[in-house]
């Protein structure tokens, strides 16, 4: 196998899909409203239709619906914020949080590795861990974009189809379908919209397709990740942590949950001024909203 597949394959619209995903699932993309969800992203999957199996004209439709169903312009950031950031998350966008049940487990330290292994690097500004969904897309997308030139990592042996084929079905597939059961059961919940629910959906559709494609295309070859690492994933039990509030100045206490989350981030040498929010704050602003950036082509050496 040389990693290497015509255009005519489609590999550059499925990498233009996840890089919009990535981009509209960033947490610093503040940017996010509906206006621009209905005259930015609906035109530009629109546009990738043709070539993307996972934009079915239903699901268009569906989308452009919710969109019209907005009740205010920035319902979608404040949703976004509810669902995926305001402590406790409940629906964390963090792969590893649905596959090991903890952060900093075995999943962010294999996608870790995969970055390293195409010399790509986080970002400085990006403050979260390195299984957040939004990075794992753009480097879905940036290996299916190499190995469309018929390029490969740093090592020339490395085959970048090969390492999409085994990360998607190990560990984003399977973080995204458990993402995509609870994200639905919280929104019926909460009472939200079903924008959210149904962007992560069609991620997880794509998903779906370019496993089974790729298993296809690379016949009996095994796909593997990009790094084995055998570790078995942790289950510390994390006590509760004295705070101060960052925005009001109050004292309280962060349990067993928001704790975690602070502790694998301290060990990461991650900032979480951005969790140190009491409840009241937290509830009152879209707290968690960082200044980030996905993974961009910052080589190493």
């Amino acid at each position: 196998m040389t990693g290497q597949v015509p255009e005519s394959e489609g590999l550059l619209p499925r990498a233009e899909f996840y890089l919009l995903l990535s981009a509209v699932l960033n947490p610093g993309n503040t940017n996010r409203n509906g206006d621009q969800l209905r005259e930015e992203l609906l035109p530009d999957l629109t546009e990738l239709s043709d070539a993307v199996s996972a934009l079915t004209a239903s699901w268009l439709n569906g989308f452009r619906e919710s969109l019209a169903q907005l009740e205010s312009v920035d319902q979608p950031l404040k949703e976004y914020s509810r669902l995926f950031l305001i402590p406790p998350a409940p629906c964390p966008l963090n792969l590893g949080y649905h596959l090991d049940g903890s952060l900093m487990g075995r999943t962010a330290t294999v996608l870790d590795a995969c970055y390293h292994r195409y010399g790509l690097e986080r970002g400085e500004s990006f403050h979260d861990l390195p299984d957040h969904l939004a990075l794992n897309l753009q480097w879905l997308a940036w290996v299916m974009a190499l190995a469309n030139e018929g390029s490969s990592g740093e090592d020339a042996d490395e085959n970048p189809l090969a390492d999409a084929a085994g990360v998607i079905a190990d560990y984003t597939l399977p973080a995204v379908e458990q993402l995509c059961r609870r994200l639905d059961e919280q929104a019926r919940e909460r009472g939200l919209s079903a924008l959210w629910p149904e962007l992560l959906n069609v991620v997880r559709s794509q998903l779906q397709e370019d496993r089974n494609w790729l298993a296809t295309h690379l016949g009996s070859a095994k796909p593997d990740p990009a790094i084995a690492y055998d570790t078995a994933a942790e289950t510390t039990e994390f006590d509760a942590i004295d705070l101060c509030c960052q925005s009001c100045g109050v004292s309280f206490v962060a349990e067993e949950a928001l704790a975690m989350m602070i502790s694998r981030l301290r060990e990461a040498g991650l900032s979480t001024a951005h969790l140190e929010r009491c409840p009241d704050c937290s509830s009152s602003q879209n707290a968690g909203i960082l200044a980030m950036t996905p993974p961009g082509a910052k080589r190493f050496g």
